[in-house]
Order: structure tokens, then C-alpha cells, then sequence
């Protein structure tokens, strides 16, 4: 109860200092009810200010909203143009398609595991060749540079008793169909590279020169800006406000804040 007193209490002075702020003079001003009247003439014209500078800053809220959303839908065009773009000039590995013993086949690059460790090799210009021997099946990878690149396979059958992995030539002569496959798509893909680069400069070139919407939206919060601080209707709230702010200094002796 004593905590809900203090509250109140607290509650109530603000209450009131508030109230003797926005009509200053005597208490009789503030709070008697000879003076109601004038209280509301002055509180009347200070609501339908405070109304109309709401509605304005809720207009040019909007507009700067839209202003606003035209230069981020543009930024966020060119920054999609420039990662697309990037991804074309240093597309990296890709995604993993398969793999099988010492390779790993990727969309762009071909990963070999030798004895000296782990490297990739691209893809494009690659010829992958398939050899057959008495102990292992082999895959040659040649890459563009003429350089070559063998994977053996043990064949199977196996001796049991040895834990090494064996393949069959069918799943070694998949896995060599699959990396042609690759190496083709690859290959179109290097081919078409020059024109998909040549498409996303001028997509960027226009995204960068297409200012239209941001431009529109613009010019409409300038309208808006121009319109509220022309509004002969503004005018004439203001006026009313203070002639009612003098009118409680005339009554009162006091200046009332606005």
C-alpha cells in the first residue's frame, strides 16, 4: 500500500506541475473552474497545431520512407550485379558432383589426392582417358596445359585379406563419363564466359545510370516539404494559436509556452 501511495503520489505531482506549465499564472488559473473556458481557448488552438504538424511529419515520414527504399532497392541491384559479376570472373571449385578414390570432381575443378597431397586442377580444356592393367584401372587427367594427371583404381576381384579398397571398370568408367560430362559444361561455360560478362556490365551500367525511381521520390517529398511550409492553413493556426497565447498573458500576467 505504501509503495502504491508513493506511486500515486508521484503520479499526481507530475500531474500537476505539467498542468501549471501549460497555463501558467495563478492556481485559480490553472485549476479553477471560472477559468475553464479560458483554458480551452488556448488548449484548443495548441491540439490543432500539434494535429496538423503530426499529419505533415507523418507525410514526409512516408516520403522519406519511399526516398529511402528506391536508394536501397538500387544499392541492393548493383551489389546483386557486382557478386554475380565476381562469381563469373572467380567462379571457384563449385559444388561437389562426385568423387571417386584419389578425385574429387567439382562443378569447375577436379581435386586430386597424390603422395605429395591434395591439389585442384581445372576443369576446362581437361581430356580424362581411361586405361585398363593387369592390377588397377587408371584415369588420366590431362589439363589444358598439356600436363597430366593419373588416378589408379585396384581392381577387383580383391584377396580378402587385403583391406584395400577395389573398383570394378564399370564405376571407374562412370566416374570418367561423369567427369567429361563436367568437363563439356565447363567447357560452354568458358565459351559463353565472355558474353555472361559482357551482359551483367550492362545490366550494371544501367542499374547504375537508373536513378528514376529515387529521382520520383524525390521530388515528391520536396512537393510535400514545399506544400506544408506553404499551407496558408498553417498560417492561420499559428495565428490563432498566438492570439489565444496572448490572450492568456493578457488574463493572466503570464507568457504560456506554445
Amino acid at each position: 500500500m505504501l509503495w502504491f501511495g508513493a506511486v500515486f503520489l508521484a503520479g499526481a505531482g507530475f500531474w500537476v506541475l505539467r498542468r501549471r506549465h501549460k497555463f501558467p499564472g495563478k492556481w485559480v488559473h490553472t485549476f479553477g473552474l471560472r477559468y475553464e473556458g479560458a483554458r480551452e481557448a488556448l488548449d484548443g488552438p495548441r491540439r490543432e497545431v500539434r494535429a496538423w504538424a503530426r499529419r505533415a511529419d507523418q507525410e514526409e515520414s512516408l516520403a522519406r520512407k519511399t526516398l529511402a527504399k528506391a536508394e536501397a532497392d538500387r544499392e541492393q541491384r548493383l551489389h546483386a550485379l557486382d557478386r554475380r559479376r565476381d562469381r563469373l570472373r572467380a567462379p571457384g571449385p563449385g559444388e561437389q558432383i562426385g568423387a571417386l578414390g584419389p578425385l574429387a570432381l567439382f562443378r569447375h575443378s577436379l581435386k586430386v589426392t597424390a603422395g605429395s597431397g591434395t591439389y585442384s586442377v581445372p576443369l576446362a580444356g581437361m581430356k580424362v582417358e581411361f586405361a585398363a592393367g593387369d592390377t588397377y584401372h587408371y584415369l588420366y587427367c590431362t589439363d589444358a596445359g598439356e600436363h597430366p594427371h593419373q588416378a589408379k583404381y585396384p581392381r577387383v576381384p580383391s584377396d580378402p585379406e587385403i583391406p584395400e579398397q577395389r573398383f570394378d571398370e564399370d564405376t571407374v568408367r562412370d566416374f570418367m563419363v561423369t567427369t567429361q560430362r563436367a568437363v563439356a559444361q565447363e567447357n560452354a561455360f568458358r565459351a559463353r564466359l565472355p558474353q555472361l560478362l559482357k551482359k551483367v556490365e550492362a545490366e550494371r551500367e544501367q542499374a547504375e545510370n537508373d536513378t528514376g525511381a529515387i529521382e520520383t521520390a524525390q521530388q515528391h517529398l520536396e512537393e510535400i516539404q514545399d506544400r506544408n511550409r506553404d499551407d496558408p492553413h498553417s498560417l492561420v493556426l499559428e495565428e490563432k494559436l498566438t492570439k489565444a497565447c496572448k490572450d492568456w498573458e493578457n488574463l493572466t500576467g503570464c507568457t504560456p509556452p506554445r
